[in-house]
């Protein structure tokens, strides 16, 4: 079995230097509320095995997330 908790890790350490290039969209109401250093991944395998790591509890509009 993958260990997917090192996997959203090792991820999270990688992308670490990238967290502050670009700008969140402030024209959007919901969008410009969000704490921009909040980060969180999940991921649910194929057999439901749930996998979380970050700001997992924190509620946030996905309008740019779903395109």
């Amino acid at each position: 079995m993958k260990d997917y908790n090192e996997i959203l890790k090792e991820i999270a350490i990688e992308i670490e230097p990238l967290r502050h290039i670009g700008k969140q969209a402030d024209y959007i109401p919901a969008l410009a509320k969000v704490n921009p250093d909040r980060f969180g991944m999940c991921i649910t395998s194929t057999d439901g095995i749930v996998t979380e790591y970050g700001d997992m509890e924190e509620r946030f509009s996905i309008q740019s997330v779903t395109k």
